[in-house]
């Protein structure tokens, strides 16, 4: 798990393999992300955006943004 602290807020993210939507003769393999967004802060916090940059393997990324849920 990977997990960061900014200002009272904890964005914590779990990587699970995939391993029934994957494959491997084809060397493809699928991960789901789990994202955990906590407040630690005084104040109510909102997401409106996200922005995520995802690296594989061969280092190869992708970008995903957008707005975020209500």
């Amino acid at each position: 798990m990977v997990t960061a602290n900014t200002n009272g807020v904890k964005v914590s993210v779990e990587t699970f393999y995939q391993e029934e939507y994957s494959g491997l003769a084809g060397g493809e393999h699928v991960f789901a992300y789990r994202i955990t967004i906590e407040n630690f802060s005084t104040v109510p916090v909102k997401l409106l955006r996200r922005h995520w940059h995802i690296f594989d393997s061969t280092n190869t990324w992708r970008e995903v943004e957008g707005e975020g849920t209500a």
